[in-house]
């Protein structure tokens, strides 16, 4: 392109050419400002029309659902003494990921009109920081994923409870009834 501006202003000399070339150059810088303006404004178009409740309706049925996973267990943890089979890394960085979302969101804007569409995300990472710090606490109480505070445990022992759901409940220590189809 910028050889055939060159060869095409070749008899009038150097400076048309360099000329025509800052003005193809310009038109083409303004092409681009307007494409990336008209995509910005697609990219902000919403994809389906909707009601304006239906946003913040999904939102709270997320949080519900999702906050409604976490109780059943610190409540199965507590029931059990221990918190044996859990992942301690995960909720870690779970307690780690929900702070910097939280903060991300509050990072934009602590103003009401910023914040309050987000209600049901802040609340969700909210929520899921306290209720990880709870799991959190039971590792550190039941000491950690193998101990089962109780009797046995003043006696140095890191079995489970009974009818924990958990293999190792089997008194016999034997692997062959893993084996066994019931």
């Amino acid at each position: 392109m910028f050889s055939a501006l060159a060869n095409a202003d070749a008899g009038r000399g150097f400076e048309s050419a360099s000329r025509r070339l800052l003005e193809t150059s310009s038109e083409f810088e303004s092409a681009s400002r307007r494409l990336l303006e008209t995509s910005s404004e697609f990219i902000r178009a919403p994809l389906v029309r909707a009601p304006t409740w239906l946003g913040p309706a999904l939102g709270w049925t997320m949080t519900a659902i999702y906050l409604s996973g976490r109780v059943p267990q610190i409540a199965r943890n507590h029931a059990r003494g221990s918190v044996e089979g859990l992942s301690v890394s995960m909720f870690v960085l779970a307690v780690v990921g929900n702070a910097t979302y939280l903060g991300s969101i509050l990072a934009r804007s602590t103003r009401w009109v910023t914040v309050a569409p987000n209600m049901p995300w802040i609340v969700d990472a909210g929520m899921c920081l306290v209720m990880d710090a709870v799991i959190l606490a039971q590792s550190a109480w039941y000491g950690g994923c193998g101990g089962w505070r109780g009797r046995d445990r003043a006696a140095g022992s890191t079995r489970t409870p009974p009818d924990s759901g958990y293999a190792s409940d089997d008194e016999s220590g034997s692997d062959e009834s893993l084996l066994d189809p019931v």
